[in-house]
């Protein structure tokens, strides 16, 4: 058992090591010798718990999009009225900006799920579970009146993830606009699309930094 625990954080500590060495080096250059660097351990050692460098990158993106979506549900927890829910997604949706470390991390994947199956599956699956966030909201904002909506909620829901996507990436790489002006685009479309003047919350913010 005390063998299997240290594996366990071994393996947590590699995949650390990896996320903070893709930001800092970007994926195409990141290699085993700035993971063992970034880690403290000997490049070996990385081997030894991953033969592969790509099963250590998929697990990396897998932890990415896993925290980027268990965050945002706790967000919309936390809060009871539908209009608060849905503008707190818009603002966690947005990078903080180039140095935001999780979406910097997320967008350094595009590239290769454009070339490999396995990176694209991990993508779509962090698509398909923003909708259903976006959706639930929608839904039951219009079941009790506070919205009145321009198209089916699942429709309104890709429409947002996917302007979300665009917005963030446009505040991660520093070009067109910030993350003032990103979140202020969001809104405008949710105000049309859910016929409900939705405002900024007074802490407005991306979601927490890795831990």
């Amino acid at each position: 058992m005390a063998r299997s625990r240290i594996q366990t954080l071994r393996r947590q500590q590699i995949i650390e090591a990896a996320r903070r060495s893709i930001v800092e080096h970007g994926l195409e250059e990141v290699g085993v010798r700035d993971i063992a660097e970034a880690a403290g351990m000997s490049p070996g050692s990385i081997t030894y718990y991953y033969p592969a460098l790509d099963d250590l990158l998929q697990q990396v993106q897998d932890e990415a999009t896993s925290r980027f979506s268990t965050v945002r549900w706790r967000t919309i927890e936390a809060l009871d009225d539908p209009r608060a829910q849905l503008v707190a997604l818009c603002e966690g949706g947005i990078a903080t900006g180039p140095d935001d470390e999780l979406y910097a991390l997320l967008y350094e994947f595009t590239g290769l799920a454009r070339r490999e199956p396995t990176y694209r599956m991990l993508w779509k699956t962090q698509y398909d579970r923003q909708v259903p966030l976006y959706q639930s909201v929608l839904a039951t904002g219009a079941g009790v009146g506070l919205f009145r909506l321009v198209a089916p909620a699942a429709t309104i829901a890709h429409h947002l993830v996917a302007l979300e996507d665009s917005l963030a990436f446009h505040v991660l790489t520093g070009v067109s606009f910030d993350r003032d002006a990103a979140i202020g685009m969001m809104l405008s479309y949710a105000n049309v699309a859910t016929g409900c003047e939705l405002r900024r919350s007074t802490a407005a913010g991306a979601l927490p930094a890795a831990p």
